[in-house]
């Protein structure tokens, strides 16, 4: 679960991005468009209307629109990682090379992939995105992709809001007839114009994301964060879905944040260098109630984190899974991929310990496996190197 959120004032403005597939005239990707979020299908190829640079254009989506819903066989798509040797043997002295790998793979991965459920967008009646964001429907479509060979909801409501509108959100989350959270906990994430969070699951195989904006302009660089919010939130749906349960009940957090940060962050950012960049600002962060960085307190904040996967989360620490848990959850997709974290939560979704799941997925014990990493994210933020 992230952060950032909306409610009512004057005028309504709900906006549903996701349109009916309806046939026009011949229409190529790079053809002027008008409204962006708007789709049309033409010969059974889906074109979304994306905003590139100042101009709006046809974008030609990897998804092809079914009229008739005939059960087909599913198509598992394979991607590995083409520039990879790493084992927990090699991987502190390959260290460095864990962000170009898990990168290349997350853009190959929704290259590649097809989208699996349909997004129904709102937004609160105050609220707007910063014009160079675009449409939320890019970030949430490329997270779909991403986990094409896994379990998704038919349908995934989004709504998008801020401060203001935090009254619409909760009066959306209670016309939902059942969510995994109250109207209050959305007050509670959402508490100020600076201040407004976001939460991302599934209820009764439904997608529910409640997607938070602050109201101040942000730095073009910094858009890649807010981006990645979206995806970072939809990888949240899509660990409800295997779990059949809220995710941070039967995984560690550092692991339920961590899997969705490296999705939110390899999608939020468009080129391997901006990438890095955002990596180093996470590793510029002092320690604070870690103390320091050395191995023994990464050990610690594992097991304080939700180690042993019992789903308990020390809240002085809560913030550091969005960094130390995503560089290791980073860490182990460079290993077997980013997917085989996904592997980890059907696993668990099975009724298996997280313990037991890790084993399976990647060969190792996780007692003999967290001081490998440890050791690893201990001298990134040492050495607040990429």
């Amino acid at each position: 679960m992230k952060k950032f959120f909306s409610a009512s004032l004057i005028l309504s403005f709900s906006i549903l991005l996701i349109s009916s597939p309806v046939s026009h005239s011949a229409i190529k990707s790079g053809d002027a468009c008008k409204n962006v979020g708007s789709t049309t299908v033409v010969s059974g190829k889906k074109f979304v209307c994306v905003k590139i640079g100042k101009k709006l254009m046809w974008n030609r989506s990897t998804y092809t629109y079914k009229p008739t819903p005939t059960p087909t066989p599913t198509t598992t798509i394979v991607i590995t990682p083409e520039n990879t040797s790493n084992t927990f043997t090699n991987l502190y002295d390959n260290y460095k090379s864990i962000p170009e790998i898990v990168w290349e793979e997350s853009q190959k991965l929704t290259l590649h992939g097809i989208e699996k459920t349909d997004f129904d967008i709102q937004f609160g009646p105050n609220t707007k995105l910063q014009s160079e964001i675009g449409s939320p429907n890019v970030y949430l479509n490329k997270a779909s992709r991403l986990w094409s060979n896994f379990s998704q909801p038919k349908i995934t409501k989004a709504f998008i809001y801020n401060f203001l509108d935090l009254p619409w959100a909760q009066d959306k989350n209670i016309s939902l007839g059942g969510s995994w959270h109250k109207p209050e906990d959305l007050a509670l994430n959402c508490k100020s114009l600076t201040e407004c969070n976001s939460f991302g699951g599934a209820y009764k195989g439904f997608g529910q994301l409640f997607i938070g904006q602050f109201i101040q302009d942000k730095p073009i660089f910094n858009l890649g964060y807010v981006k990645g919010n979206f995806a970072h939130e939809y990888t949240h749906t899509v660990q409800y879905t295997q779990l059949n349960s809220p995710a941070n009940v039967k995984l560690p957090c550092w692991f339920a944040e961590g899997q969705a940060q490296v999705v939110g962050q390899s999608l939020g950012f468009e080129s391997l260098s901006d990438y890095k960049k955002s990596r180093t600002g996470w590793l510029m962060q002092t320690p604070g109630n870690l103390i320091d960085y050395s191995p023994k307190s990464i050990l610690k904040f594992y097991e304080a984190t939700g180690g042993s996967g019992n789903g308990i989360c020390n809240q002085s620490l809560r913030t550091r899974v969005y960094d130390i848990g995503y560089f290791t959850v980073e860490a182990l997709s460079s290993i077997k991929g980013i997917e085989a974290s996904m592997d980890l939560v059907v696993s668990v979704g099975k009724g298996n310990t997280f313990e037991s799941s890790f084993f399976k997925v990647y060969g190792i014990k996780w007692d003999d496996a967290s001081p490998i990493l440890a050791k690893i994210i201990s001298e990134m933020f040492l050495g607040k190197s990429n």
